[in-house]
């Protein structure tokens, strides 16, 4: 419900004016009660630095929080800060290639053309070395969470532990 609150402070719906101020409150609330699109919201908008002081460390701990959830827009935000770097994050083509890899394999169809094309450009500033570095990456990433999944669930689907994995920081 904070994160819907968030939205409609945001967007002006059913309100005189919009509200950047009170979506932001309502969207660190659902972020901090594990809502994952607004753990991504929050994210963006620290790195926007528009509505709250740009604040670098709490974007990437939002934005970590968001990918590992598996939300694909954030594992694309991601790979742009690692492509590029910001204060505090030292560039790093390999991490950038695998999280666009990683949303190209679980995100929205038109994310993954998105991300495919985002993962073009920073291949063509890698070695052969760190582009295989970087696939290694994502396909162990992804193997990982099905492993997580498996292990959680048994095979008629239920549910044999509630123990937060380590891919839910």
């Amino acid at each position: 419900a904070s994160y819907q609150i968030g939205q409609l402070y945001r967007r002006g719906e059913g309100l005189r004016y919009r509200d950047f101020e009170k979506a932001v409150y309502w969207y660190q609330r659902a972020a901090g009660r594990g809502h994952v699109p607004a753990q991504y919201e929050v994210a963006r908008l620290q790195f926007e630095g528009l509505v709250v002081p740009r604040d670098i460390d709490e974007m990437m701990y939002w934005l970590w929080r968001a990918a590992l959830s598996g939300h694909s827009a954030s594992q694309v935000m991601l790979g742009a800060v690692y492509e590029y770097g910001e204060p505090g994050v030292a560039a790093n083509y390999t991490e950038a290639l695998k999280w666009y890899l990683v949303a190209a394999k679980s995100g929205a169809p038109d994310l993954q053309a998105r991300a495919l094309k985002l993962a073009d450009r920073v291949s063509a500033k890698m070695t052969k070395q760190q582009i295989d570095a970087a696939r290694w990456l994502a396909s162990e990433w992804a193997m990982n969470v099905l492993l997580q999944f498996a292990e959680a669930y048994g095979v008629a689907g239920e549910i044999r532990s509630n123990q937060p994995s380590s891919l839910s920081v």
